[in-house]
């Protein structure tokens, strides 16, 4: 997982890991370059190193781990989109994720022009497009409509209501985010996979945490050999097995409940393409417009991909 060997896996745990949508934990992507960031920007802060050399070294090492992991377009792509947000914040400009992305974007066309027509440009781009087009204003639009204690002034809250009200935001907004991002990858699963994951969305919000655990101790257990402390290595090593263990065990369960995947396929080649294009256009032009109510509101999107399945997609 911490260095993306899809090979080292099993035919029944490739299929385990397919059939419910979870296989991209093993593709060097934005999670692990995300982790592996956030794990180097701690530990340079520890060193209390200036912002502007912590944010080179931090730059330096990711790349590294980038080439050794073997330069993977995905990878490449999430390292510029990290980069260029970290440059951000060195350089104290305001953050805007969309013109982030679509410059890390613009800039992986660059090198290579035809990753525009492989299937993973376009689910990490357009997965990461749902996610700021859709996630994050659905899961601001979630908490101001069901805000808890509304009537109470918030510096009258206790300590047991502060903790609700930030469960359930947090809750709502990882549950906005992976209805959104569900989105793409459903209909890049039918075209490219041949397969229709309902049981994603649940499966990815208990293994993208527990997967982020293991790339971190994966990450933290290279630190420990490089100096010498083999039995703390051997310690993080063993942590991350347990955790992929259960992993496996839960998704060997999950896969036996009725209705988690199906094998499926767009009757018509064109039509699973034309139908992203539709939905990406869609996202675009509802975040443009705030996502107003007389342009469909944040459900126009849901509703093209459902009317693309039930009109447009065979099972079996």
């Amino acid at each position: 997982m911490l260095l993306g060997l899809q090979q080292e896996l099993s035919e029944e745990q490739n299929q385990w890991f397919m059939r419910s949508g979870t296989m991209h934990l093993f593709s060097i992507s934005g999670l692990h370059i995300a982790v592996i960031a956030l794990a180097l920007e701690g530990m340079l802060g520890l060193l209390r190193l200036p912002r502007v050399l912590r944010f080179l070294l931090s730059a330096l090492l990711l790349w590294l781990y980038v080439d050794i992991t073997g330069t993977a377009p995905s990878a490449v792509r999430a390292y510029l989109m990290v980069m260029l947000l970290q440059a951000s914040f060195v350089l104290r400009l305001p953050v805007n994720p969309v013109a982030t992305l679509s410059l890390a974007a613009l800039g992986a066309l660059v090198i290579e022009p035809m990753q525009l027509f492989s299937a993973s440009f376009q689910m990490s781009y357009g997965i990461v497009a749902s996610l700021l087009l859709l996630g994050l204003p659905l899961g601001d639009f979630w908490t101001k409509r069901w805000q808890l204690f509304r009537s109470l002034p918030k510096a009258t809250w206790t300590w047991w209501q502060h903790g609700l009200d930030w469960a359930q935001r947090g809750l709502l907004g990882v549950l906005a985010i992976g209805l959104a991002t569900s989105l793409v990858s459903t209909i890049c699963g039918v075209i490219y996979f041949r397969l229709f994951t309902p049981g994603a969305l649940v499966a990815n919000l208990v293994l993208i945490p527990a997967g982020s655990l293991v790339i971190l101790s994966g990450f933290v257990s290279l630190i420990c050999g490089l100096a010498g402390l083999g039995w703390l290595c051997a310690t993080f090593n063993h942590a991350s097995a347990l955790v992929l263990w259960l992993a496996e065990r839960g998704i060997e369960f999950f896969l036996k409940v009725p209705g988690v995947f199906w094998s499926a396929h767009f009757a018509a080649t064109w039509a699973g393409f034309t139908t992203l294009g539709v939905l990406m256009a869609a996202l675009l032009w509802g975040y443009a417009s705030r996502w107003e109510r007389r342009y469909g509101s944040v459900w126009a999107p849901f509703a093209i991909v459902v009317a693309a399945i039930v009109l447009g997609v065979k099972f079996g």
